[in-house]
């Protein structure tokens, strides 16, 4: 089966002039030599060639091995590497802005986050990378003083993208903890306006 489906060329051998037979191109139709031309099969060079294309196939599939594209295109897999590793500080910042309810915008929102205190207050946000750039966040002052204004993470838009992610994550975890319990109750609480309705 690995010939049929892992072999890529249609002639082997020495110049190529070795025509596939048996097991490959045709049936094996007489079983009563089927286990010695099984053996012969299994010697030939092709044949453990095909056997280590589908061992490849197997590899890349389940993620052992990186793909012939990922393999040839190292600085692509570098900077996805080191994108991930720049944003993981930005995510951890909104996280923590958003379990202690601190807000995230000030009067400045956009641009390059820069390394000294501005005369203006940009936020509570950028004031945050800044603070952990700062005080021993390599990856993050790196990413804030070289990266292309279009790359930095740091816009309203990415802030409002990453909040969403974690709304639902938040709201999926909720619903199969919900899932896996037998009863659950839901209490609303209503206040009334100056006018009196709720």
């Amino acid at each position: 089966m690995y010939c049929v489906l892992f072999l890529y060329q249609t002639n082997v051998g020495k110049g190529s002039h070795v025509d596939l037979g048996k097991l490959v191109a045709k049936l094996l139709i007489k079983l009563k030599d089927a286990l010695e031309s099984l053996k012969n099969h299994a010697n030939l060079n092709f044949h453990k060639t095909a056997m280590l294309n589908a061992d490849n196939v197997i590899k890349i599939h389940n993620k052992e091995q990186d793909n012939v594209y990922m393999q040839l295109n190292t600085k692509k897999k570098q900077d996805i590497l080191k994108n991930r590793s720049s944003l993981k500080p930005i995510i951890q910042t909104i996280r923590l802005s958003g379990r202690q309810q601190i807000a995230l915008r000030g009067r400045i929102d956009s641009g390059r986050i820069e390394m000294n205190e501005p005369t203006e207050n940009d936020g509570n946000f950028r004031c945050l990378l800044r603070f952990r750039a700062n005080n021993g966040d390599i990856v993050l002052k790196e990413h804030l003083e070289i990266s292309d204004l279009n790359a930095m993470y740091t816009s309203p838009q990415i802030q409002n993208e990453i909040i969403t992610i974690f709304g639902e994550l938040i709201q999926s975890e909720i619903v199969k903890q919900i899932s896996k319990s037998s009863f659950f109750s839901v209490l609303a609480d209503e206040t009334t306006d100056i006018s009196q309705i709720e």
